[in-house]
This record gives C-alpha cells, structure tokens and sequence, in this order.
C-alpha cells in the first residue's frame, strides 16, 4: 500500500512545508485519488504510510497548511496527514 501513498503524495510536500503558494494541480489530482482509495478501507493504511514519509520531513509541514490543501484542492479528506496522528485509530473514529 505504501508505494502508492510514496508516488502520489510527495507531490503535495512542497506546498504543506511552505515551498509553493499553492498546490500543483498534480497535487490535488492526487489527494483525491488517495481519497478514493481511503473511502474504500485503506485510509489507517494510508495513514501510516503518510506518517512515515512526513516524520523526518526537513522543514516540517505547516500544520495551517494541510487546511490550506482541502480549501485549494476543494476537497475533503478521508484519511489524515499528519506526523503524529494515531492511526489505529483512524476509521473507526465517529
């Protein structure tokens, strides 16, 4: 499963670390594709997967950012993106 977060989401970091004024629309054509795949079981999964990639993230994303991301790509998340989320719990969260 992590090699499908690794291609897809690496093309937002620029943007959630503060590099880009706005995500490319590589970017949100991505977000949307990992919303599909969450919405079908795999969001803990893509969770950990983001957690990994973003943990020794060098700047660290701008937590104002990943807002930022659902406003500029009009979308929702099904999964978080964080570095320190508690993903055994995602997806069974109310």
């Amino acid at each position: 499963m992590c090699w499908v977060v690794n291609e897809r989401f690496p093309t937002c970091l620029d943007f959630l670390i503060g590099r880009m004024d706005e995500p490319s629309e590589m970017c949100c054509n991505n977000v949307d594709k990992l919303n599909w795949i969450a919405k079908h079981g795999l969001a803990r999964q893509i969770c950990w997967c983001i957690e990994y990639i973003v943990r020794d993230t060098e700047p660290e994303m701008i937590p104002s950012r990943i807002d930022d991301l659902l406003i500029k790509c009009g979308t929702r998340l099904s999964f978080p993106i964080s570095d320190s989320k508690d993903c055994d719990k995602v997806g069974s969260e109310p």
